[in-house]
């Protein structure tokens, strides 16, 4: 069964969702289908995010065809923007395209409607081939399910459920490692800044403080130079005063 997009054009790499009915939604071999018409992105850069693919139904009159955006980019697949969550009860609100939390719009408005539209949830479609859904109690699969290889056959692929489930644990782990990166690499830098810092210290250490000199003014103080004595003479003179006159001085 070849698969649609809404403008006619053929979905390459697209396969019904449920092939034993006459028409079924459609959405790439890489993707899972949901049993509410659209598709879960389990790989590339929008995993986990919903999408609305194509159909079996050329002119997209079946109702097995998505409706919300099918009138939005219509010669391709669209993704999907939640508004609101619903928190695994009830129904999601979303947009085809970008979602404008300021106005609480939507980009692209869809059959001429902006607000948000509801959407149910949706199950896994186990088997393309007959459209079975995982057992949600059991993991073993029922008795209509038919095992085959290949993403032709119909079958949603082991890998792809693997790498749906992978991608929901490898995000925030991912998430973590950059943020862990980021961090590491400001105390990196920031102990290379430090040690640069301290060895420029080490290397051009603070000059040792001394205290100014200062002259004495010639005139100001006087030193008299003692001179030598030359026996009992009493006109030596002993630190510029002669003897005889000290001795006059002493008797007086």
């Amino acid at each position: 069964m070849s698969c649609y997009y809404p403008n006619g054009a053929v979905a390459l790499n697209h396969t019904a969702c449920d092939s034993s009915v006459a028409n079924s939604h459609c959405c790439a071999w890489t993707d899972a289908c949901l049993t509410n018409s659209y598709c879960l992105a389990a790989s590339g850069n929008m995993t986990n995010t919903l999408k609305r693919g194509s159909c079996t139904d050329s002119s997209w009159s079946d109702p097995a065809c998505p409706v919300q955006c099918s009138d939005v980019s219509t010669e391709t697949t669209v993704i999907l923007n939640m508004a609101s969550a619903n928190h695994g009860s009830g129904i999601g609100t979303w947009c085809c395209n970008d979602f404008d939390q300021e106005n609480n719009t939507c980009q692209d408005p869809t059959h001429n409607v902006k607000s948000p539209w509801g959407l149910a949830n949706g199950r896994l479609i186990y088997d393309r081939k007959s459209g079975a859904i995982e057992p949600v109690t059991s993991p073993a699969p029922s008795s209509n399910t038919t095992c085959t290889s290949g993403p032709q056959a119909g079958q949603l692929t082991s890998s792809t459920r693997e790498a749906a489930i992978g991608a929901a644990i490898g995000i925030p782990l991912a998430l973590a490692v950059v943020v862990l990166s980021i961090l590491y690499f400001r105390a990196t830098q920031a102990s290379k800044r430090l040690q640069l810092r301290i060895d420029a210290i080490e290397s051009h250490p603070a000059p040792v403080y001394q205290a100014p000199y200062t002259a004495e003014k010639s005139g100001t103080h006087t030193t008299n130079q003692p001179l030598e004595m030359s026996g009992n003479s009493e006109s030596t003179l002993l630190s510029g005063t002669p003897v005889a006159e000290l001795s006059s001085k002493r008797e007086s």
